[in-house]
């Protein structure tokens, strides 16, 4: 009887230990600090975090998270990152990722490029490179007239640098072993 007791205290302390590990090992929710202003929207898919600001009219600033997309067989992480853009005005890809901007956030590549500039919009796609997956992160914001102008440089403006800071924590975050599903608000009104 007493091995017996002993055994089923072993198994249980064993069990406890486990399930402690597996807890501490896990990585627990842990919100994406989205600008204030923004709140959650309706998703354009199952897959997409969609963030709105209201802008100047009826425009708005978005921020457009989407889920990972793993590299197929017989694909390049190039293949992968261009077809992941597609420019507004033409609705084609970049053809290589010569045309993207490069930043670095840890060991994780962050392929930036302008995807669109219109009607005094401008659109940016970021897309992280996580090992053989890709996170494509899009953001639009109003800038009124200084869209024709030919000396705007939307990679200078204050808006861009705010999403470009917000996009290499959601990466660094995504390399740490947060999904998108543990970091993104589901339902927000401005979290800070």
């Amino acid at each position: 009887m007493n091995i017996k007791r002993h055994w089923s205290v072993t198994i249980l302390l064993i069990l406890i230990v486990v399930g402690g590990m597996y807890l501490i090992s896990r990585p627990q929710k842990r919100f994406l600090a989205i600008p204030s202003g923004f709140s959650a929207s309706s998703k354009d898919n199952e897959e997409d975090y969609v963030f709105v600001q209201p802008a100047e009219g009826d425009r708005a600033d978005t921020m457009i998270f989407s889920a990972g997309k793993e590299l197929v067989e017989k694909q390049t992480i190039e293949q992968l990152v261009t077809s992941a853009v597609v420019f507004d005005a033409s609705g084609t890809n970049p053809k290589k990722l010569s045309e993207f901007r490069r930043l670095q956030e840890g060991s994780v590549p962050i392929y930036v490029i302008q995807s669109g500039r219109f009607e005094g919009v401008i659109t940016v796609s970021f897309i992280g490179v996580i090992e053989k997956k890709i996170y494509p992160v899009t953001a639009s914001w109003y800038v009124g007239e200084r869209w024709m102008d030919a000396l705007y440089n939307p990679f200078q403006d204050e808006k861009y640098r705010s999403y470009e800071s917000l996009v290499k924590n959601y990466i660094s975050l995504i390399e740490q072993g947060f999904s998108p599903e543990d970091i993104l608000p589901k339902n927000t009104q401005g979290i800070e």
